[in-house]
């Protein structure tokens, strides 16, 4: 599925922190390209928030900001684990449904079935999903391979490890730890980490009985911390001192620990996201859309960072805010350029190139452009729903849709790689678009 090939393409490794600590707020930095967050006037109303229990402090973080801006807001804030989001969302019951996976088909199916359209999806951070032992173990000098995680917590092995891992002495351990019976530590299964380790880590196998399944993130941690023979896994942004983190095996071979350099290659990184109900081709109310835009902020990225994870880059939140909510250009100014026939210089587009998400943004520029101009930059190759209504879209044999030509009258689309008419009541005319005719739609960004 595209929307898996450009997470992977995005986060094929993200997560390497240094064994004698958790990643520190100063190693991280803030991209100076995120605006500042500018309050705006008549927003009030309630907010429930419902779903992953991994971005539980981060969600409270946001939610305290945003109430001190906004007095007459009210936050309600419930972490018992990503499978409660969607049911949450589509009772009607909450604003936002965070988590800390992505929804799984069956469950954005329920919500179509509800409402029609899919739910939209915001990436907000970065977080590198960290397997834990106890401080005093050696084995967090040594490392581990995916291959062997698995051999240690899944009964079914299709990593391709022949033989079951059980003990610490079988993965070379020596002296009070050859015999030592490894415990096993885990989160529930109502949890977005306990499906995610399970994919990516089990290859999709089937955890081992002994685990015990904890209710929270933090309790993993905690757990592992007072039992010297015990391995769990949880979100790096939990890291105490009483535990360390055990390097995996990259995806270009070698230990890698979790840390903001190593993205490419740490193979446990995800982002968190959160889901919201929006209609395609509508705006969020202003409750929802300064929360989101709070989020998006200089202010809202330093709250991800507090709270141990990495911050997306201004590329990745320009393109949460024009892109996947496809919204009022409000949300993000400097969105798209109005400058007919020129591509957006802000946003880079190489699908599935890794790590594209993470670095900053330059102008496309010779066969680079033409390539650009070829692709289809929305993160499933589902042009907005509007766009594909003009018929400046049509399907390849793929399925995808691409800009097969250019119809007369229309302007390219800054990062959409496609067409759009121009907007009702202006004209083309040299590099300006003036009054006069043309095609009535809704596209964000263009300007008379």
């Amino acid at each position: 599925m595209m929307s898996t090939m450009i997470h992977r393409a995005a986060l094929t490794a993200t997560v390497a922190a240094m064994l004698a600590g958790p990643v520190a707020a100063s190693q991280v930095k803030v991209d100076e390209n995120l605006p500042s967050y500018t309050p705006v006037q008549g927003v009030s109303g309630a907010i429930k928030s419902v779903g992953s229990d991994t971005m539980n402090n981060l969600m409270t973080l946001w939610a305290e900001k945003f109430t001190r801006v906004y007095p007459n807001v009210t936050v309600e804030i419930e972490g018992k684990g990503s499978s409660t989001a969607p049911p949450a969302l589509i009772a009607g019951a909450a604003n936002f449904g965070p988590m800390s996976r992505s929804m799984k088909e069956t469950e954005i199916d329920a919500f179509e079935k509800q409402f029609g359209y899919k739910p939209t999806m915001i990436r907000a951070g970065i977080d590198m999903l960290a397997v834990y032992v106890h401080k005093d173990n050696p084995i967090a000098r040594q490392g581990l391979s995916l291959e062997q995680v698995d051999a240690i917590f899944s009964s079914t092995r299709k990593g391709g490890v022949a033989d079951d891992i059980r003990t610490w002495g079988d993965l070379g351990l020596t002296g009070e730890w050859a015999n030592a019976p490894i415990s096993l530590y885990g989160r529930n299964s109502a949890s977005g980490t306990y499906g995610y380790f399970k994919k990516h880590a089990l290859f999709k196998g089937d955890y081992k009985d002994s685990v015990k399944e904890q209710p929270g993130s933090a309790s993993v941690v905690q757990a592992v911390a007072s039992d010297r023979f015990a391995i769990g896994y949880s979100g790096i942004g939990y890291k105490t001192a009483d535990v360390a983190v055990v390097p995996l095996t990259g995806r270009k071979g070698g230990q890698v620990l979790p840390s903001p350099e190593t993205v490419s290659e740490y193979p446990l990184a995800r982002f968190l996201q959160f889901y919201i109900n929006l209609k395609p081709g509508s705006e969020p109310d202003p409750l929802r859309r300064e929360f989101i835009r709070l989020v998006f902020s200089v202010e809202g990225q330093e709250m991800v960072v507090k709270d141990g994870y990495l911050p997306v880059s201004a590329v990745v939140a320009r393109r949460e805010l024009a892109v996947r909510t496809w919204t009022h250009p409000g949300l993000w100014p400097s969105v798209v350029r109005s400058v007919p026939g020129r591509r957006a210089k802000s946003i880079k587009w190489r699908s599935p190139g890794r790590a594209a998400l993470f670095t900053q943004a330059r102008k496309p520029h010779g066969g680079e452009r033409r390539q650009l101009h070829r692709q289809t930059a929305t993160a499933n190759h589902q042009p907005p729903r509007a766009l594909r209504q003009w018929g400046c879209f049509r399907p390849d044999h793929r399925g995808r849709h691409r800009n097969h030509y250019r119809r007369p009258g229309c302007l390219p689309v800054p990062g959409m790689g496609g067409s759009a008419p121009v907007p009702a009541g202006q004209r083309r005319a040299g590099r300006r678009l003036q009054p006069g005719g043309g095609c009535r739609h809704t596209t964000p960004g263009w300007s008379g």
